[in-house]
């Protein structure tokens, strides 16, 4: 998350902000490589208790030629330096991290690894155990239709100004981005922003970063907070007049509804259940 100086839980420490029951569907993917070595490499969100949402970047193509696929799922994560997570005074700490084995990975089938544009970046990954539902670790809605909110919100462990990784989960708020604005910008690099994109952001020192691809960008809705998109791609971290590209997921949500349907289908003993997605969360406010 690039934001100098701006550390989220600085200006507001989770245990007064409650930021555990704020963004408790971020996940963190971990790579392994034919050695047995295993890396970060990006964010990705609980959209059920058996799939996370994340970018097809993240999980296909050079990406992973390098840190291998992913093989790890790790849930309810604040601080990577901790075991676990507790208040200053140790008077209160968060439940142990949640880890399950990645069962499946489907990409999207128009993602293309060559294209400039990142189109059609978006990839579920099916958990092999199901996630245990808790105040630390839930799923997030998705929006269903094109309504912009006043300002986004974004989140994860990227690059910062002084460190590859945040050690810490961070949280920032993006305002959105004029679309024509947007394009026009990118078509200065001989980028073309697709329907299926939504831009975001672009103010100084504020931005997504290296490690924080896949993660969501989100809005509160009322009782319940929203994913709008999936962190895509940008020109540099938190370039003035740069937006972010962020993947847009009410544009992918038959395709979404359908891959977990099929995969209801060929997992279950019961082939008339399938998975829903639910638009509303009761737990996260």
């Amino acid at each position: 998350m690039w934001t100098p100086k701006t550390y989220y839980e600085i200006k507001n420490p989770w245990w007064y902000d409650s930021i555990y029951w704020r963004i408790p569907w971020m996940v963190r993917l971990i790579h392994q490589n034919d050695h047995g070595y295993k890396t970060f490499g990006c964010t990705g969100f609980l959209i059920h208790t058996k799939y996370v949402l994340t970018a097809a970047h993240c999980v296909h193509g050079k990406f992973i030629k390098f840190r291998g696929p992913v093989f790890l799922i790790q849930m309810g994560e604040h601080n990577t330096e901790t075991t676990v997570d507790c208040n200053p005074t140790g008077t209160y700490c968060a439940d142990p991290l949640q880890i399950s084995r990645v069962g499946q990975v489907i990409v999207h089938h128009g993602y293309d690894v060559y294209s400039a544009g990142h189109y059609n970046d978006i990839a579920l990954i099916h958990l092999k155990k199901a996630a245990r539902i808790t105040e630390f670790v839930q799923p997030i809605c998705l929006q269903m239709d094109n309504i912009t909110p006043k300002r986004y919100s974004i989140s994860g462990w990227g690059k910062t100004e002084t460190e590859a990784f945040s050690k810490i989960k961070m949280k920032l708020e993006v305002p959105p981005y004029g679309r024509a604005q947007c394009v026009e910008k990118y078509s200065v690099v001989s980028i073309e922003v697709a329907e299926s994109q939504i831009c975001a952001g672009g103010e100084d020192q504020k931005d997504s970063c290296t490690g924080d691809s896949g993660g969501p960008l989100m809005f509160e809705n009322g009782t319940h907070w929203m994913a709008a998109g999936i962190v895509s791609y940008g020109l540099g971290c938190g370039t003035e007049g740069w937006p972010g590209i962020y993947t847009n997921i009410s544009y992918f949500l038959p395709w979404i509804k359908e891959k977990i349907f099929e995969n209801s289908l060929a997992n279950t003993k019961n082939p008339n259940k399938g998975v829903k997605i639910s638009n509303r969360n009761k737990h996260a406010h």
